[in-house]
């Protein structure tokens, strides 16, 4: 069975989210808030801006040694990020993750944001399926499986 995004990877949800015109402190005080890695950017019509991770912060606030209470998030942020549909097959999804060298990526269906998926989410369903396509694999090959004796 091919598991899709949504429902089998993550479920909708409320996520969490922040303006362009915030401040990357901001940002980073809501991720430590809310134990994640990442924010969608979202407008004033909650349409995705963009996508803003600690490693942005960490990259291009904290290592050029600014200010993170004057760097807005519009000038820091991954603007129009790709993103997966809520029908999107995993594996699928962890090739455009290994191919864009991504962690996290909003699931959208036209233009709202329905939940954001990481890589270990991903990972985790792809290994699950994985190892139940090995055991009918071997099941059918050992006659245990399929109508074996």
């Amino acid at each position: 069975m091919q598991r899709k995004i949504i429902p089998d990877v993550v479920a909708p949800s409320n996520v969490h989210a922040i303006t362009a015109q915030e401040s990357a402190l901001r940002a980073a005080q809501l991720m430590d808030d809310k134990n994640i890695s990442a924010l969608v950017v979202l407008d004033s019509n909650k349409m995705l801006q963009g996508i803003i991770t600690e490693r942005d912060i960490l990259r291009k606030v904290t290592a050029q040694k600014k200010d993170p209470e004057k760097v807005l998030i519009k000038t820091i942020m991954t603007p129009n990020p790709q993103c997966l549909g809520k029908d999107d097959i995993a594996m699928d999804a962890l090739t455009i993750f290994s191919q864009g060298h991504f962690r996290h990526l909003p699931v959208t269906e036209n233009g709202k944001v329905l939940a954001v998926v990481s890589i270990r989410d991903i990972f985790k369903v792809c290994k699950t399926q994985m190892d139940e396509d090995l055991k009918q694999r071997d099941q059918l090959l050992h006659g245990t499986g399929y109508g074996g004796l």
